[in-house]
């Protein structure tokens, strides 16, 4: 419990915190407010599909190396990686009476991706940075920089 852990400190103070569960293979999100209530934990990604779409191939191991952002709005978004399909996942939480409502995508990549992601903002538009790999007779890799849509 609580690798590829991801902290922000938003302008109230509060510490906001992704992470993955590893025995289980999610990823969680959970606030701590003031700095002395810690909230409880939500599921952001149960690693067993996406939408409506199960996995054929059971749970994936998901929430590696999260990076979160937190807008003035409340908003939560995570970057993090699908370990099983070498994917880059992007989470968004809407502010909800309990906790969030999270929306949970895969962002389009080719190669083994979602190494290291990290949010940056480029002329007031959210990116994504990212390494990938792709494997074979000739192994590449790189750095991505992607937008999520």
């Amino acid at each position: 419990m609580g690798a590829s852990t991801s902290l922000v400190v938003d302008g109230s103070g509060n510490w906001h915190v992704s992470y993955a569960d590893a025995s289980r293979r999610t990823l969680r999100y959970m606030v701590v407010e003031n700095r002395t209530a810690a909230g409880t934990p939500e599921v952001v990604d149960e690693g067993v599909g996406l939408g409506t779409e199960t996995f054929d191939d059971a749970w994936h191991a998901v929430g590696d190396d999260s990076n979160l952002s937190v807008t003035d709005s409340g908003e939560v978004r995570i970057a993090y990686q699908d370990a099983t399909a070498g994917s880059l996942r992007w989470a968004v939480g809407a502010p909800a009476a309990q906790g969030h409502t999270w929306t949970v995508k895969v962002l389009d990549q080719s190669g083994f991706s979602g190494f290291f992601p990290r949010q940056v903002t480029i002329a007031g538009e959210t990116k994504v940075v990212t390494w990938w790999r792709v494997g074979g007779a000739e192994i590449s890799g790189g750095v991505r920089l992607v937008t999520p849509q």
